[in-house]
């Protein structure tokens, strides 16, 4: 929900409604590997007056006021996350580095030229077998960016949309005991039928 209207993705699209009638006002992508079309489901964000799609290799950007096209970028590398700041946008990579595989959070311009690297950490393959997965995620408002890290607990880096660390925000809490019943929906959880 943003502006007063509702934004649903299906598998290569994004419909808008509006908020109170649920009347379509705009149908956005279609399935293809063309311009305005996506491959995979399209993600949604927003900044103050762009709302910005993208799916693994591209990034397709709309003016919020009134859904008009103002530009598509290509991706070059795959992109699990966009996020957009003012002048630019977060990507999440997965890079091998050394033979392993790492989980990148890098800040690049609006041409994708690298501005600099926010986080790089070694992603954990065992983590999938978890049912709360605890991935390092980022995302983005107000020219701000957050990058959470749950696997360390409740721990938050703030950065400015230049990628200047302002804060680190980190609570103590109780951790939730994983038993042989959360390992049990954790593995019907990943079921090809569940992923899909």
């Amino acid at each position: 929900v943003n502006g007063g209207n509702v934004f649903i993705t299906d598998q290569h699209s994004v419909f808008i409604y509006d908020l109170n009638s649920f009347k379509l006002l705009k149908k956005l992508g279609k399935k293809g590997e063309g311009p305005r079309e996506f491959k995979y489901r399209p993600k949604i964000n927003f900044t103050k007056d762009k709302l910005v799609l993208s799916d693994l290799f591209k990034i397709i950007i709309y003016s919020k006021k009134d859904y008009t096209f103002i530009r598509e970028i290509k991706l070059h590398t795959y992109t699990d996350r966009v996020s957009p700041v003012e002048n630019g946008f977060v990507l999440k990579t997965t890079p091998v580095i050394n033979g392993t595989e790492y989980i990148r959070f890098m800040l690049v311009d609006l041409n994708l030229k690298k501005i600099r690297i926010l986080l790089d950490e070694p992603n954990d393959p065992k983590i999938r077998k978890q049912y709360l997965m605890a991935y390092t995620h980022c995302r983005s408002w107000s020219n701000r960016i957050y990058i959470g890290q749950p696997r360390k607990g409740f721990f938050l880096d703030v950065f400015d949309g230049e990628g200047e660390k302002l804060y680190h925000i980190e609570k103590k809490f109780n951790k939730l005991k994983y038993d042989k019943k959360h390992q049990k929906i954790g593995k019907i959880y990943q079921t090809d039928e569940i992923l899909t």
